[in-house]
């Protein structure tokens, strides 16, 4: 019972690492370009930072609406979720070699798919 408690907890431990030194790939300042479903072009900033968990904070402006929300780093990808006009809108980013994030976002209730790039300022 022992060296299997150990072991879990062992293993726990490394995942809670290697997750959390993962989502740091994550972290930093972003300048944000995208289009909507429509074909309109918008832009702003945001600012993603890591919790001592693994998770993350997203803040910031885009399209002139302010961003604070919880987002959730998962290997490659990072995905994140707020209001806007009382509608959800879920985004989903893909790390890119370049450290640049790709997304795609939906509006519920909303035909379309949105989709924007966040390009990391200098590290």
């Amino acid at each position: 019972m022992g060296k299997l408690f150990t072991l879990s907890v062992s293993a726990i431990l490394l995942v809670a690492f290697v997750s959390t030194a993962f989502a740091q790939l994550f972290a930093g300042s972003y300048r944000v370009s995208g289009t909507s479903p429509t074909g309109e072009t918008y832009d702003g900033t945001v600012r993603i930072s890591i919790s001592k968990r693994g998770g993350c904070r997203m803040q910031g402006v885009i399209e002139s609406i302010s961003v604070n929300t919880a987002c959730f780093p998962r290997g490659h990808n990072l995905k994140a979720a707020y209001r806007r006009s009382g509608r959800l809108v879920r985004v989903v980013y893909e790390l890119t070699s370049d450290g640049s994030l790709n997304g795609s976002w939906t509006i519920a209730g909303t035909p379309g798919r949105g989709h924007e790039v966040l390009t990391p300022y200098t590290r």
